[in-house]
């Protein structure tokens, strides 16, 4: 066994495999770099997206909440102006001027920018909610998810709310037409899109709320993420680096064992040694005496 470790063939062997080794090492130490920059430019470009989205749809959310606000103060001053005309529902000439014909244009337009903006707010929750689900299959990834029945709850108001218009509608018309149950036919259908409207607005708040947290969880992960990346990098790199030493200490031996092989040792000659107890030869002067 011996031998074979001694052998040139072996350090050839060893030497190579130390240098591919070492190759790939280097390599690896490059490619964990590389994935650290694509990974962590991968998570910002993400978070910047989520964020983004998070903003626009606050946006549309903003502008669905100044519309219901607006639509608020339109209902308020019908029914201010009914209130007007409860003392002289027989007033004609007060009723027109009370209630125009461009007074019912105003509530139908503010109803319809409503509608509108509240159309592009569920499409809007729907692709985010789509977006954040898929993001938080991520390991570590844990945005706040809008649910479906926030949607679903902001279109089941607004459609209650258009069919309050259209009921306050006839009820304007009754009262025009001075008829006596008009003006008590407003005021409680006002009162009762004046409640849905107030419960939207604070679904709306809700929604708003859930979008600034999200748009925090963004900004948390834009600095988290890549900084775990960089430490993983880091310590992968020294685990290398490890290697690299190990297999640079390999090459240096067997270089030299390659330069400097090992010498035969002689072979020992063996010594004549007489054995113990052996008689002493005869003397040859034994004969003459003889």
């Amino acid at each position: 066994m011996n031998n074979i470790l001694n052998s040139r063939a072996f350090s050839i062997t060893a030497l190579v495999l130390s240098g591919i080794v070492l190759v790939l090492t280097l390599c690896g130490i490059l490619g964990v770099w590389v994935t650290n920059y694509v990974a962590s430019s991968l998570v910002i470009d993400i978070s910047v997206a989520v964020e983004n989205s998070a903003q626009a749809l606050q946006r549309g959310v903003l502008r669905l909440d100044s519309g219901v606000e607006n639509l608020r103060g339109e209902i308020a001053d019908v029914q201010q102006r009914v209130t007007q005309l409860s003392q002289n529902v027989s007033d004609e000439g007060l009723i027109r001027t009370l209630l125009p014909d461009s007074k019912v244009q105003r509530i139908d337009d503010a109803t319809a920018r409503v509608t509108d903006t509240t159309s592009a707010v569920r499409d809007s929750i729907d692709s985010a909610r789509a977006l954040y689900r898929s993001l938080n299959r991520i390991p570590g990834v844990n945005l706040p998810t809008l649910s479906e029945a926030t949607q679903q709850d902001i279109g089941a108001a607004v459609d209650e709310v258009r069919g309050g218009v259209n009921e306050l509608k006839s009820g304007l018309a009754a009262v025009r037409d001075r008829q006596a149950n008009g003006i008590e036919r407003v005021n409680q259908v006002t009162a009762r899109i004046d409640t849905r409207l107030s419960n939207l607005q604070d679904r709306l708040n809700q929604i708003n709320a859930a979008l600034t947290n999200v748009q925090n969880v963004a900004k948390q992960l834009r600095q988290t993420i890549p900084m775990i990346f960089t430490i993983l990098a880091v310590i992968a790199t020294l685990i290398l680096l490890w290697v690299i030493v190990t297999q640079v200490l390999v090459i240096r031996m067997m270089w030299h064992k390659i330069k400097n092989p090992p010498t035969e040792p002689k072979p020992v000659e063996p010594m004549n040694i007489p054995p113990e107890n052996t008689p002493p030869p005869l003397a040859e002067s034994s004969g003459a005496n003889l």
